[in-house]
């Protein structure tokens, strides 16, 4: 799953210079010594009607970061629209253009017929600061790494 990742927050709207990223990193990173590395274990691919994900587990973790990071970010006072995931998950596709030649239902029939298990765990210790898209490819640009207390 390598070079793989689990949105947590959209910013939509917010560029990096129209806020102060080392206070957003500082307070997100004060937040972030409070949870303890953990466990998502991603299940089957699935296709849904924006790409393909799998989702994962628990919840519960992920969204107690994601309600953080939220409220850290509301607190710089940009103008942004918050976006938060509302479950642990990976896109492994995005539909873009020439998706609609796509049959749902074949790609569905095949990976039905992967007969083994197809889930993964990922350790959790930090959260990546950055990415953006352009309609097409998520592209990444880490400016800070937050870990999780008791990370190496």
């Amino acid at each position: 799953m390598d070079g793989m990742h689990c949105t947590l927050i959209h910013a939509v709207g917010l560029s990096r210079g129209a806020v102060d990223t080392d206070a957003l990193v500082k307070e997100a990173g004060g937040y972030a010594q409070m949870l303890t590395p953990f466990i998502l274990t991603f299940d089957r691919p699935a296709v849904g009607s924006v790409g393909v994900e799998i989702s994962g587990w628990p919840g519960r973790v992920f969204t107690k970061i994601v309600e953080i990071l939220t409220h850290v970010t509301g607190g710089t006072g940009a103008c942004f629209t918050a976006a938060p995931s509302r479950h642990p998950h990976m896109s492994v596709a995005y539909a873009c253009a020439g998706a609609e030649a796509i049959d749902a239902l074949a790609l569905k029939a095949a990976l039905a017929d992967i007969d083994q298990p197809l889930s993964a765990t990922v350790a959790v210790d930090r959260l990546l600061v950055e990415q953006w898209h352009d309609g097409t490819r998520i592209r990444w640009n880490p400016i800070a790494e937050v870990p999780l207390a008791g990370a190496a």
